[in-house]
């Protein structure tokens, strides 16, 4: 919290060190609601949960996805990647991320954005036509 003056003002400090004018209470922080973008339950993709989650709270009550403030921010949505141990992720993910934090695929180009298609799908069924 910043004083009145500018100066940065440290956790229980009731009074500005460099001012001394008293310390403002802090405002609450508003509360924000929006759908809940999980995207992941019981170990596999799934469409967003989509319960109504504020910003307030710590999981959601429909589906028991941790809420990541990220979540709150504009354009953010959950990551399509996988985790290096084979689980998916289920990072948030914002417009001004180029990767994902924790398995560091691209937003938007992980396994999932394919629609579950594994690529070799399509070069099995090529070699298929031309094995009869």
């Amino acid at each position: 919290m910043h004083c009145e003056c500018g100066y940065l003002l440290q956790g229980s400090e009731r009074f500005c060190p460099d001012c001394g004018k008293r310390a403002a209470a802090p405002a609450p922080p508003a509360s924000q609601t929006i759908p809940c973008p999980n995207t992941v339950q019981e170990g596999r993709r799934t469409q967003p949960c989509g319960n109504l989650i504020e910003s307030t709270k710590r999981f959601c009550t429909e589906c028991g996805w941790h809420v990541d403030p990220k979540a709150f921010m504009p354009g953010a949505a959950m990551c399509n990647g996988k985790m290096h141990n084979g689980e998916l992720c289920d990072n948030i993910v914002t417009p001004n991320n180029r990767f994902c934090s924790e398995c560091g695929e691209p937003p938007g180009r992980g396994p999932s954005s394919a629609a579950g298609k594994d690529p070799g799908d399509q070069y099995l069924r090529a070699t298929k036509i031309y094995a009869v």
